[in-house]
């Protein structure tokens, strides 16, 4: 067979005829879409906005002319996403213990759960004195305290609040939650996205509740918030803690030195006193140039080991690799001319004075020398640790570069200082201890000053650091829930469904191998289709007689049906006894056949209309003819008798019914006499209506049709004759020589869309049809005249 080309009649015509399935598929959709809405518990979202920490520093360093400036967003939206903010979401809103009992008189307040706690049930016991008892199921104590008081062991930390009017002893059972679960169940609950490219972050917290939807998102932000807080005042409490350990230090030192000087000058009388007081100018002036010398020495070593200090603790906190420092490069060069220039210096102080033009000039080299080494160290450790936050960052690099500048100071004055220990030699020795311990006493006096001004400084920055995270937008209680979204669901669910409806019913037409067109039908028996009958909506399609029926539809086409059938006789003249079979039972071909029969008898012939269906008699019950009655059957078994033809209301037409005797009818075909039989019977009609067992079920009406039968028409049933079955039964019907002059398409409903492709009948369906319009308008006129 032929494949057909696709086209967009086709197309339309498929879904017009395959409209039920898609009005089914698409209403299974929106019933599942509407059982979806009502069935599924409500999700409502609430949204937070909190601006992220940097945005302040990005325009500092615009500002400065850097075009690259360090992106921190990344950062912070891990941070934000991080188990360390969903523990202070935990403690925060009181997640990880509930009281089972509703009792509005008892409030935990506070709430510390360690995860090595082991959730379960538990019971707290508050009895008349106010103190209370959390205890596990084997009655063991879990934690005990006062009401009202902060209470905390290493597994739990409470807080419990109680009404003045309750009545005590009471006691109410607790469930403590695993954290760990806790912790995964807020992670689903929260979604973070960055607002466009800015430095603001959007929260969105979901949950059945909206008003907990709400205290989620509110909780995660000021949490946020909190956490950045702490982050910007951990450097300088880190700062501010060193500075309190020096000054206490150095405080210890300068009352030891002092009480010495006391202790010495008690010792000596008056004019001992004076005179080591009263000094050789000489002396004075040595000491005073090595005092100022001494002094430095004790400021950078106290500078050194400040900045040693401050790096090696951030580098412990922050668990940094590489040792205690971040700084790889090699800055062996720098340091060299560092030292130095430091010798030189210490140098012009000992032998001349601090304010020396030489002395200052070689410190102004030394800061040129400081910013250089800065820079370097800067750009080897600018992209070294992204995760550390800027601030971090440039403490570090600061106190590098202290530690490196006031170690190279320290050494290049210790060895200046050992040159003049041979002139110092030569003071006495009671007035060079004297003078010593009276230089480390102002040194030291010195030095405890500059810590107690940075010691303040301290103080100072650790309370005035003020995060640049800000809460921008608190959440709202949401009115209408997030998900379902039952409008959307049900425009999903339609267009779903068109979909698959549109998939099932051209599959459903890919596997349909039933008849659709009388074109189709020609092809496959290779005949012309000689009418095509349309569908009838009635329970029985037969009026007898066909002459009082006003079906215009039923009476053009079985007129059609006759004109066509006597074009072939004219072409073919011997064409007398005509055969009407079918593939199977139900195509419609015993109707057919009394139709075609009586419009040919009304048509002036006379016409015998012969039963040859020996399995399914149907057209004795339709005529009225007795099951008993002989007919056919006898009359090819009985050789001598004549055949019992009887009379029907029609004139000109006549009936032969299939007979009583329904054994094997083949052996009555094969005798000799038959067929020469049946046409005697048959020559004083004008043409001979054979009405047949379905010739694909039954092997009697093969031999019929090759013995008996001038021709044979087919009827094909519209939407129900299989093709593959239809091509078998012709191409059988050819290898035994039987002579297909046509079929009759039959049961041809114009609702399915092929109605209007063909001329000869498309004008009749299009003038009868019945649309909505016209059914309403005959529904009014109808109640129009029961009221007249």
């Amino acid at each position: 067979m032929e494949e057909k080309e696709i086209n967009v009649e086709e197309i339309f015509t498929t879904l017009r005829r395959r409209k039920a399935t898609i009005f089914w598929v698409v209403l299974i959709f929106l019933f599942s879409a509407l059982y979806y809405n009502h069935k599924k518990r409500p999700v409502y979202r609430a949204m937070a906005r909190v601006r992220l920490p940097g945005s302040n520093n990005i325009t500092q360093i615009a500002l400065q002319g850097m075009t690259t400036p360090w992106n921190d967003v990344p950062t912070q939206l891990a941070i934000l996403k991080s188990l360390n903010i969903r523990k202070r979401v935990i403690e925060k809103l009181h997640l990880a213990i509930r009281l089972e009992d509703s009792v509005n008189s008892v409030f935990i307040d506070s709430l510390k759960v360690s995860p090595t706690l082991t959730p379960g049930h538990y019971t707290l016991d508050i009895k008349e004195d106010s103190s209370y008892y959390v205890k596990d199921s084997t009655n063991n104590v879990l934690i005990s305290g006062k009401v009202n008081k902060w209470s905390e062991n290493d597994k739990i930390g409470l807080l419990i609040k109680i009404s003045s009017d309750i009545k005590l002893p009471l006691k109410l059972h607790l469930r403590i939650r695993d954290i760990g679960n806790l912790l995964e169940k807020i992670g689903g609950h929260i979604k973070i996205q960055q607002e466009g490219n800015s430095f603001i972050a959007r929260i969105e917290a979901r949950d059945y509740s909206p008003e907990f939807a709400k205290k989620l998102a509110d909780a995660y932000a000021e949490s946020y918030v909190d956490y950045t807080l702490e982050d910007a005042r951990y450097s300088a409490r880190v700062l501010k803690d060193f500075l309190e350990g020096q000054v206490a230090r150095v405080e210890r030192q300068l009352k030891v030195k002092e009480d010495s000087l006391s202790m010495m000058e008690k010792e000596f009388d008056y004019f001992s006193t004076l005179m080591i007081k009263d000094g050789e100018e000489t002396n004075k002036e040595l000491l005073s140039n090595y005092l100022a010398l001494v002094s430095e020495k004790y400021q950078a070593e106290m500078r050194y080991k400040e900045a040693s200090a401050l790096s090696e603790t951030l580098t412990r906190k922050l668990k940094l690799s590489g040792g205690s420092s971040l700084m790889t490069g090699d800055y062996g060069d720098l340091i060299d001319k560092l030292l130095a220039l430091e010798k030189r210096r210490a140098f012009l102080i000992l032998n001349y004075s601090p304010e020396h033009p030489e002395a200052k000039r070689l410190e102004k080299k030394i800061n040129a020398l400081q910013k250089d080494l800065s820079q370097k160290i800067h750009k080897d450790t600018l992209t070294s640790e992204d995760r550390i936050s800027p601030k971090i960052l440039s403490i570090l690099q600061e106190s590098e570069v202290n530690s490196i500048l006031y170690s190279a100071r320290l050494k290049a004055i210790q060895e200046v200082l050992k040159d003049y220990e041979n002139k110092l030699s030569k003071v006495p020795d009671v007035s060079l201890t004297y003078f010593n311990l009276r230089r480390k006493i102002d040194a030291l006096k010195q030095i405890y000053e500059n810590l107690l001004l940075r010691l303040e400084e301290a103080k100072i920055e650790h309370a005035s650091q003020i995060p640049d995270a800000r809460v921008l937008d608190y959440a709202l209680v949401p009115k209408s829930p997030f998900s379902p979204n039952k409008t959307l669901n049900l425009y999903l669910a339609l267009v779903l469904g068109l979909f698959v409806g549109v998939l099932i019913a051209f599959l459903q037409e890919h596997l349909d191998k039933s008849i659709k067109d009388p074109e189709t039908a020609e092809k496959i028996i290779d005949a012309p289709i000689l009418a095509v009958i349309p569908h009838m909506d009635v329970p029985q399609p037969v009026i007898e007689p066909i002459g009082t029926c006003k079906d215009e539809k039923l009476i053009e086409s079985l007129n059609r049906f006759k004109i066509n059938l006597e074009f072939l006789r004219k072409t073919n003249p011997s064409l007398k006894t005509i055969g009407i079979s079918s593939t199977a039972s139900g195509e419609g071909k015993t109707i057919l056949s009394l139709n075609l029969a009586q419009t040919l008898a009304l048509s002036g012939y006379n016409v015998l209309l012969v039963n040859a269906d020996f399995v399914k008699p149907t057209q004795n019950k339709i005529l009225g003819i007795p099951r008993n009655e002989e007919g056919l059957s006898e009359f090819l078994y009985r050789d001598s008798e004549k055949a019992n033809i009887l009379k029907t209301k029609l004139k000109g037409l006549d009936f032969l019914p299939s007979g009583k005797n329904k054994g094997y009818i083949s052996s009555y075909l094969l005798r000799g006499q038959a067929s020469k039989k049946f046409k005697e019977l048959t020559s004083s009609y004008d043409i001979v209506i054979v009405d047949t067992a379905p010739i694909g079920v039954v092997s009697s009406t093969l031999l019929f049709a090759n013995n008996l039968f001038d021709g044979l028409l087919l009827a094909i049933k519209y939407n129900f004759t299989n093709a593959d079955f239809l091509s078998a039964v012709c191409k059988e019907l050819v290898r035994n020589n039987v002579n297909i002059i046509g079929g009759v398409f039959n049961d041809f409903k114009t609702s399915q869309g092929y109605g209007y492709r063909y001329y000869y009948y498309g004008y009749y369906y299009h003038d009868t049809r019945k649309g909505i319009k016209h059914t309403i308008k005959r529904f009014f006129k109808r109640k129009k005249g029961r009221k007249k």
